[in-house]
């Protein structure tokens, strides 16, 4: 029991009081190469969850990047994450503020995105007015790198 206490201290305290996670370096292609794109839309989100006091940050993804991505920069939203690959879901849930759920469909853009909405306000993770960020992949279809951020308010 020591030890949880002392692990739950430590983690405490450098969550709260000794790292800025808005300070980090910036994202440049020298440092994210093929995934500069992504990476820069990743980022933007985790800020206009700090500008627009958002709710969540909303996304789809098949290898888990972008739930990991996100979280390294700590918003102060819960991070939702659709996936169709049943074998990252238990990894992307052990994730610092990542709830990770299963979607298997293939729609289009507005469609999925409204459609997730939807899920979160069945299950009772946001309700109307809410603000959420959606990222995603256009088309989605094609599962590739996320290249949309969208800002939505729950209808």
């Amino acid at each position: 029991i020591q030890v949880i206490e002392s692990m739950s201290k430590i983690i405490y305290e450098v969550e709260t009081q000794h790292y800025n996670y808005h300070r980090r370096p910036l994202i440049t292609e020298e440092n994210s190469g093929d995934r500069f794109t992504s990476d820069i839309i990743l980022y933007a989100s985790s800020l206009l969850v700090r500008g627009s006091k958002a709710k969540a940050v909303v996304g789809i993804t098949q290898t888990g990047y972008a739930a990991k991505k996100i979280a390294s920069f700590r918003p102060n939203a819960t991070i939702y994450i659709f996936t169709s690959n049943k074998n990252i879901i238990n990894t992307l849930s052990l994730i610092w503020g990542v709830k990770c759920l299963y979607y298997d469909k293939n729609q289009s853009t507005d469609e999925t995105i409204t459609e997730l909405t939807s899920i979160l306000k069945s299950k009772n993770c946001v309700t109307k007015g809410d603000i959420l960020i959606h990222i995603a992949s256009i088309p989605v279809v094609e599962r590739g790198k996320t290249n949309m951020l969208k800002l939505n308010i729950v209808n």
